[in-house]
């Protein structure tokens, strides 16, 4: 009898600003080791902390070269127009797309948020992998919070994500829960879509998070409460930084305890002055990356970040929450901190009222308020991950 061969599964996530889609991704790839130790895992990704992962057995990832949103697009009269200094970047990446998927030959692919990957780049895969042999199943994994309805419906027609989806993918995973943000309805999704779709939870870090009290020893922080300011991946948080540091500034002795984390991808130069700005203020520590940041969510009374998905972690934790999400009105940042707002779950600030002032009033009053309460699901990556090991079954 020949052994069955072990199962291939292929994760597409480009991750061009920011770190939370990687790092979500990552945590369903750890989930399904547990799950089916068989499995061979790969992940396509752009990320520059993938490296600091604690990988299981049998994953490994493949490193695109950096494309950053921020460098593609800006507006012009209405429309965008490309920005990015090499085209052939693109060439690049998707020549490694094809190249890595033809030659893992998966059983399974989870494509991360857009379905026909960054600038199309996935296109080409996608109709490779669909007319090969043994055709694997491609799913969808996608925030419930992705663009503006329109804009979204407009850019999925314009890059051919329907017909993609129509065609080509299996399923639809959706992480989140309805009752915040009805994505099918909000997006449009034909029948056909709708019935592959399936709620999810939101994902989080599921490790085991070490005490408060140890996390606030090895910072010196006594009993006092504290802050963790989060500039996602460090591409565009710097301003939520600086007036953060203003606004301890402005407390004085009343200040919290806080703990600054800039994001990987922060700008050396802007680095070194932020390091320059905490060096005399008390009981403040700025740190670059944290591999345990949910480990300091849950032991802090306030979280203060932009309006990525990092604020799925103190909503879970049950977390103070200000959120200063980006104003475009397309991107989910600013849908995401309204709709937690709506709820009655976290504090939104616009970036036209971030000042030292409005900050430091939007800090006493969370403090004086109650952690918020929900009863959202916060089990997606074992959620996900069963789904995906259910094709694997198929």
């Amino acid at each position: 009898v020949t052994a069955r061969a072990a199962p291939r599964v292929l994760y597409y996530c480009h991750d061009a600003l920011g770190l939370g889609h990687t790092q979500r991704t990552w945590y369903v790839a750890r989930t399904l080791a547990r799950l089916r130790p068989d499995a061979v895992q790969l992940m396509l990704t752009s990320t520059l902390r993938a490296e600091a992962a604690d990988l299981p057995p049998n994953f490994d990832y493949v490193r695109l070269p950096p494309a950053s949103k921020a460098n593609l697009y800006q507006e012009e009269g209405g429309r965008t127009r490309e920005l990015s200094p090499w085209r052939g970047v693109w060439a690049v990446r998707e020549a490694l797309l094809q190249a890595t998927a033809g030659a893992f030959a998966p059983d399974l692919v989870l494509v991360d948020d857009n379905p026909a990957g960054l600038e199309r780049e996935l296109v080409r895969t996608l109709a490779c992998l669909s007319a090969a042999p043994g055709r694997p199943r491609v799913v969808l994994g996608m925030d419930q919070f992705v663009h503006e309805p329109r804009f979204l419906r407009s850019h999925w027609q314009a890059t051919g994500a329907w017909q993609l989806l129509e065609h080509i993918y299996t399923r639809i995973l959706i992480y989140g829960d309805p009752t915040l943000w009805d994505s099918p309805a909000l997006y449009h999704f034909p029948a056909s879509l709708a019935a592959k779709t399936r709620w999810c939870g939101y994902i989080i870090n599921d490790a085991r998070r070490r005490p408060a009290a140890e996390l606030r020893a090895e910072l010196g922080f006594g009993a006092e409460q504290i802050v963790v300011v989060s500039a996602g991946g460090g591409e565009s948080g710097a301003r939520l930084l600086d007036t953060y540091l203003a606004t301890l500034r402005l407390l004085g002795g009343r200040a919290p305890a806080s703990l600054n984390v800039t994001g990987p991808h922060v700008d050396s130069a802007r680095y070194t002055a932020l390091e320059r700005a905490v060096a005399p203020l008390p009981r403040v520590r700025l740190v670059n990356f944290v591999d345990d940041l949910d480990s300091w969510v849950a032991a802090a009374d306030l979280f203060i970040g932009l309006g990525g998905t990092s604020l799925y972690l103190p909503l879970a934790t049950g977390t103070r929450i200000i959120s200063v999400p980006h104003d475009d009105p397309r991107n989910d940042q600013l849908l995401r901190a309204g709709a937690l707002r709506e709820r009655g779950l976290a504090t939104m600030l616009r970036q036209a009222d971030l000042t030292p002032e409005r900050l430091a009033q939007a800090i006493r009053e969370a403090l004086a308020g109650p952690p918020p309460a929900t009863a959202l699901q916060f089990d997606g990556a074992q959620r996900v991950a069963e789904a995906l090991a259910e094709l694997l079954d198929e």
